[in-house]
Parts: C-alpha cells; sequence; structure tokens
C-alpha cells in the first residue's frame, strides 16, 4: 500500500465493540470550484459510483453529510473487509487530492491498531494554513439590518474544549444565553453564532438582526452583554464544562453517529478528540477560557472597537 499521500490523513478512533460491523468516517474540506475540475466532487462520484472498489469491500450502509464546508460519508463494513476498503479509500485521495482528509473509526481494538497502523500515527487538528481575517457585511430590508461578521476560528491556539465550553455557554448558558441576556436588556434582535469553514479555513461568523436604527447601538450592546457572560463564565466554569462536556456524550447513542460526529470535529477543526475521548479533554481547561471567549468575540470586538477609535 502506497504510503505517498499528497496530504497528511487525519485519524481519529475509539474502541467500540456493540456492532457487528466496523464503522469507518471519511471526510474533506471543500473548496469553491475555480473550473470544471473539482477533486471533492469527483471524489463523491467515484466512491457513491463504486468507481476501482472491490466488490468484496464494498460497505453494507453508507450515509453521507454535506455542508458548511466539508463532505462526509460514514460507511459499515464487516471486519474482514476494513482494511481493503481503506486501501481503496487511500488510492481514492491519490486520484483526487482533496483537502484535509480525515478518517475516523470505531470497531475492535485490533481493527483500530491495524488500521492506524495502515494509514499512519494519528495526527492532531491542524494549525490552519490560512488566516480568516475580521470581516462585517450589512444588509437593510424591510426596516432591519442584517449584519454579517466572520474572523478566525481561534481553537488551534486556545484548545478545543476551552472553545466548545465558551460557546456552548454563549449559545445556552446553561444559566443564561447570550440572546436571553440581549432580550433582558430590551434590545430584541436575533443574535446567530457558528463555527464554519471559509476557503477550507476554520472559521468563526456572526449574524446579528436588529431594527435599522439600532445596528451599531446593537452590536455595542452585544460586545458589552458578551463580555460580561465571559467573565461570569471564566469566574465559575463548573457548570458551563459540565453542560458543553453533557453535549459531547450524546454522539454515543450509536457507533454510526459517534463516528459521523468524530470525523465532523476532526474535518472542521474543532477537535476530532473531544468526541473520542469525551473525558479527559477538558483536563485544565478552566484557565483558557479568558482566551476561548476572546477568540469567538473577536469578529464583534473588532467592530466596536474600530467604531470607539474613530469616536473618540
Amino acid at each position: 500500500m502506497t504510503r505517498s499521500m499528497p496530504r497528511p490523513i487525519r485519524t481519529v478512533s475509539v474502541v467500540d465493540t456493540r456492532s457487528v460491523f466496523t464503522t469507518i468516517g471519511i471526510a474533506w474540506r471543500t473548496t469553491q470550484p475555480t473550473g470544471q475540475h473539482q477533486p471533492s466532487r469527483s471524489l463523491r462520484r467515484a466512491l457513491e459510483h463504486g468507481e476501482l472498489s472491490p466488490a468484496a469491500a464494498r460497505p453494507v450502509h453508507s450515509q453521507w453529510r454535506s455542508g458548511d464546508g466539508a463532505e462526509s460519508v460514514v460507511v459499515s463494513l464487516p471486519e474482514d473487509n476494513v482494511l481493503e476498503w481503506v486501501r481503496h479509500i487511500e488510492g481514492l485521495w491519490l486520484a483526487f487530492p482533496v483537502v484535509h482528509p480525515v478518517i475516523a473509526i470505531a470497531g475492535s481494538e485490533d481493527i483500530v491498531q491495524q488500521l492506524h497502523q495502515a494509514v499512519g500515527t494519528p495526527i492532531p487538528s491542524a494549525v490552519p494554513s490560512a488566516t480568516i481575517p475580521c470581516a462585517m457585511r450589512q444588509t437593510q430590508q424591510q426596516g432591519f439590518t442584517h449584519t454579517a461578521l466572520r474572523g478566525p476560528d481561534a481553537s488551534h491556539q486556545v484548545g478545543h474544549a476551552a472553545t466548545l465550553v465558551a460557546l456552548s455557554a454563549l449559545h445556552e448558558g446553561p444559566a443564561l444565553s447570550l440572546q436571553t441576556a440581549l432580550q433582558r436588556s430590551g434590545n430584541y434582535s436575533r443574535i446567530d453564532i457558528r463555527r464554519t469553514l471559509e476557503a477550507a479555513t476554520p472559521a468563526i461568523q456572526w449574524a446579528v438582526t436588529s431594527e435599522a436604527k439600532r445596528s451599531i447601538e446593537t452590536l455595542e450592546t452585544v460586545a458589552g452583554l458578551a463580555d460580561e457572560l465571559a467573565h461570569i463564565t471564566s469566574a465559575d466554569p463548573t457548570e458551563a464544562i459540565a453542560y458543553a462536556q453533557a453535549n459531547l456524550v450524546r454522539a454515543w447513542n450509536a457507533p454510526t453517529s459517534l463516528v459521523q460526529a468524530m470525523a465532523q470535529y476532526e474535518v472542521m477543526g474543532w477537535g476530532g478528540q473531544l468526541i473520542a475521548n469525551p473525558d479527559r479533554s477538558f483536563d485544565g481547561v478552566d484557565d483558557s477560557l479568558p482566551d476561548a471567549f476572546a477568540g469567538l468575540l473577536l469578529p464583534l470586538t473588532n467592530v466596536v472597537d474600530s467604531r470607539r477609535s474613530v469616536l473618540v
């Protein structure tokens, strides 16, 4: 089997023997097509149509997922056919070199070890090769302003677990979410924070919908409330950590959903080990929380700070 892959394969795995089949997920980042040829589309066609695939190694079940800048498929295979299928995937990745290829595995201890030996040493989530600059775009419609903010996902610097805890705290609290805090202030604008891929690079996106005349005021209010929530959570993060950790464990419902979650977290740059080993991933996360909040808030604070410097 060749090992001269165009890019390193990132692997994440768990020993899970609940199914008679081995469950494998493969994922990769997609890019905007620059012409008719796009490796991602060609690879998916090859996988779906079984091109070059040995009949004995064809999956008994496949489940595809697309969106947010990545593509993935989770398959179930008899253990005896797993290595042959992985060799087939390596061959396809040589023919159709994609960005940030990932393999996630759930199976017996023996097959997990064999796959790691075949693919190579597990590689942790990589530092992005490009930087997403902070930017703002505003549009108006029917008396409302829609503000879109973007910036880099800094989880590779501050830690995947800390970033997840900070994002969970902003979304859900668990005591008081940022959306609820904004409404209690008398401002009924809508906020959405999400992690995505932009140009195959992890990014943070904010979307704020507000009354047209209150758009800048709303951004300043949101920044202030988010900063307050960050300080409260960082001072006593016990509940926020427990909440984020509990949400990760939901992926253990079935081998298929477990592998899908591992593949998604690894390909998106969120840290597949959070899913593979949630019990140990949060050790020492407390100290990183202030930096994690700062990273998530950067697209917002960048705009607010720039406006304040103009007014001074």
